[in-house]
């Protein structure tokens, strides 16, 4: 299968433990180093380091192994390696706290079918929507992002938020908000660039200027093979 024009090579589909099913999407921070929402690998009993984990990369080819390296299950956030890299990393991450209200953003990613009769699954799916602003759960004062847009389908859980203007990653998407009584609609939490940059320093490109790691308490990034 050929390559879909203008989808961008560090995007890559999580697939189900048991198939090739995609549950969820992640992307490259840099060669051999994938990001993706901790409850994609959670809700199938993968999210501990040292599990291994398919994908298959969005602009085709064949499916390759990642394995958990870090997880930070209250922010939502996990990153794998593998010795099988996508094509392309992404460019530039940017702070989640320093994106301003209204912000013209852009989701891509693998999309399941909405759940109705006739509704189809898409290999790829690309949604535009405004940044919101920043928020904090009462409950566990976990500190997310929010953005507006009424076209996230389920799956699209893991894929990066970027900023339209320049392609930098400003978030993560976690969750879609479906509220009963409509209040926030069509709202989409994020996970921060600041706690995925902990996760994973050194990895974020341009995160060293613009998103500093809050983590303070984050393990040692391993050492394996040079990387």
């Amino acid at each position: 299968m050929s390559a879909p024009a203008g989808v961008p090579g560090y995007l890559a589909s999580v697939l189900h433990r048991s198939g090739d099913t995609p549950v969820g999407t992640c992307f490259q921070l840099s060669p051999g180093v994938l990001a993706t929402a901790w409850h994609v690998l959670g809700d199938q009993d993968l999210g501990n380091p040292g599990d291994e984990v398919r994908f298959t990369p969005l602009t085709g080819g064949p499916a390759a192994v990642a394995v958990v390296e870090r997880v930070d299950p209250p922010n939502d956030l996990a990153v794998l390696r593998t010795s099988s890299p996508l094509p392309a990393s992404v460019t530039a991450v940017a702070s989640t706290g320093q994106v301003a209200s209204g912000t013209d953003v852009v989701v891509a990613g693998y999309a399941a079918g909405a759940g109705h009769e006739g509704a189809r699954a898409y290999r790829y799916l690309t949604v535009g929507g405004q940044w919101g602003g920043p928020a904090e759960r009462w409950d566990d004062g976990a500190k997310v992002g929010r953005l507006s847009t009424k076209d996230l389908l389920l799956g699209m859980s893991g894929a990066p938020v970027r900023r339209r203007s320049d392609d930098a990653v400003v978030g993560v998407v976690t969750a879609r908000y479906n509220s009963p009584d409509g209040w926030l609609r069509d709202s989409v939490w994020t996970g921060r660039t600041e706690d995925l940059a902990a996760l994973a320093p050194g990895r974020c490109p341009g995160s060293r200027r613009t998103c500093a790691p809050t983590g303070s308490s984050a393990t040692p990034w391993p050492s394996r093979g040079g990387r």
